[in-house]
Order: C-alpha cells, then structure tokens, then sequence
C-alpha cells in the first residue's frame, strides 16, 4: 500500500509542474505577448497589469506609462528624476532644481532668475508666470524705491518699512509738497520704535543758507535744540498752484552710535509770495537707533504732494 501511495503522489507532482501558476498580478499576456493596460487598483497606489491570458513566464517586464497619465487623490511621497509635462494641482513639499515653462499664477516663477540675464532682475510677473521687463540691478551707488506715500489731506507721511539693515544710506526726495494750513513749517520727525511713536522733543539741530529769487537777499539761521529737522522753516505757502519740492541724504539712521544726519536742498514759496532756494545740514542727536520718520505739518494736515523713500544700493 504504501508503494501505491508513493506512485500516486509522484504523478501528482509531475502533474502539478505542468500545470500554470497563476500571475500575483490580475492578468497579462505570456512571455511573447504585451501588457495590455496598466492601472491601479485595490489599495491605493498599488499598480496592477492585465493581459488576455496568465502571465507564466519569469524575467523582467517593462511598463509604458501613458503619454499624460492621471493619478486619483492625493499623491504623496518622494518623486525622484526629471518630470516633464503640465501638473494641474498644487504642489506641496520642497523642489530641488531648475522650473522651466509657464506657471499658472504669478507667484510661481517671481523668484526664478532665469528669466532674465545675469545681472538683471524682473519688474513684474504676469499671470502665466512670465516676467513682463527685465532690468539692469543698481549698481553701487544707484537709488531703489523702497516706499513713498502721497498726501491727501494727510495728518502725516509715514515712512516704516523704509529703513532697514539692507541700506546705509537713504535719498529723500519732496515733490510739490502742499500744507492745507497757511504758513506753516514742515518738519521731518524720526521714530525708534517702528513708528508707534514720534520724536518731538529738542532732539534735533541744523542750519541753512538760503536766497530768493524775488525777494531780499541771502541769509542764514540754525538751531541745536529744534523739534523736528525743517524742509520748511516758519511760513511755507499753501497756495495751490505752488508747494515743495527738493531732494536730500540720509545717512546711518540704523546706527545706535553714530550721529543720524541729513544733508538736503530745497525750493518752495513763502506765505508772502516771495520764492526760495534753500540748502540745510540737520541731525538726529540721541544715540538711538531710527527705524522710521515722518514729514508732518507744524499745523493742520498736508493736502497733496508725494515723498518718496530710496536705499541707496552700496
């Protein structure tokens, strides 16, 4: 009997060796056929190959991915190598290398320099990504806008973004500056506190020469203990068809030790009527960092008139 069984289980065996294993995928073609669609199936993003008949044969197999695949959901995980195409969604994660094509908000490709030359850097970013002008970075010594403000019967210009760690040095420039109040001074105050507050104590002293150009002669005048560092000293016009305008330098404002000083120039018209040319030296003389300032009326609000803020680039 048992010699019986022995035979039996012999023929068993060979037989079974003959017989297909079933493929752990769900279906395929054999060894000299093709795949005939790729998916994904039961659990996510597990993939699964299906074919007419059972795959039987060992070796290696090569899967073509569709020309512009979609994955369902959510696709999380680490993707390595070249991606080229179009991705429609957002992108969450960081990315290592170079964007090229065209992106579907402004944002995407605002820092990318390769846009422009080298040397040169985007004034704008249009909607699809593209960079609308290119042009030259400052050199030493050239002037970028940092902030300006426009009055419109304003109680003040704030100036609190302006000055900051990357610049030293600052040009002013005035440009038809208007008080609504007749005769007025206008005074240009610092702050240490980020423009909470305003110095307006005697911290302050310049001096100036000026001349007119229809009325008296030259003069000068100063004052080591001033409320304010004056573009307009005393009697500024508020007639509409005139108003302020000049250009000056700020300097270090940022140091906790050195003196803050302003060299500028100025051109404006009197309550009187009379025009003048007037050139100032002034200075913030607390030993206390300055991270903003102001322009603002002795009196009454500033009507029109724009002020602008430029780093000068080192």
């Amino acid at each position: 009997m048992q010699r019986v069984i022995g035979i039996v289980l012999i023929v068993a065996l060979a037989l079974l060796a003959q017989t297909p294993v079933p493929s752990p995928f769900i279906g395929g073609s054999n060894a000299s056929g093709s795949v005939t669609s790729v998916g994904l199936a039961g659990t996510a993003n597990q993939i699964t190959v299906t074919g007419s008949t059972p795959i039987t044969s060992a070796g290696s197999w090569t899967l073509s991915i569709p020309t512009s695949p979609t994955l369902p959901g959510t696709t999380t995980g680490t993707f390595s190598g070249n991606l080229t195409g179009n991705v429609t969604g957002n992108v969450t994660g960081n990315l290592t290398g170079a964007v090229t094509g065209n992106a579907s908000t402004a944002t995407a490709l605002a820092a990318n320099p390769t846009n422009c030359s080298a040397g040169n850097y985007p004034l704008g970013i249009d909607a699809s990504g593209n960079v609308n002008n290119c042009t030259a970075a400052p050199a030493a010594g050239g002037l970028v806008l940092v902030e300006q403000h426009t009055a419109s019967s304003s109680a003040a210009l704030n100036f609190t973004t302006c000055i900051s760690s990357t610049y030293d040095e600052y040009e002013i420039n005035v440009i038809n500056v208007l008080p609504a109040t007749n005769s007025v001074t206008l005074n240009m105050q610092v702050s240490t506190d980020g423009g909470s507050t305003y110095v307006t104590g005697a911290n302050y002293e310049y001096a100036r020469n000026f001349n007119s150009t229809t009325s008296g002669g030259p003069g000068s005048s100063n004052d080591a203990a001033a409320t304010g560092i004056p573009w307009w000293l005393g009697d500024l016009s508020n007639t509409a068809t005139l108003g302020l305008s000049g250009t000056g330098r700020f300097f270090n404002p940022g140091s906790s030790t050195a003196l803050k000083s302003i060299i500028y120039s100025i051109f404006g018209t009197s309550a009187a009527g009379a025009r003048y040319y007037m050139a100032y030296a002034g200075a913030y003389t607390a030993n206390t960092a300055v991270n903003a300032f102001r322009f603002i009326a002795s009196s009454g609000n500033l009507a029109s008139g724009t002020v602008r803020c430029y780093g000068v680039s080192k």
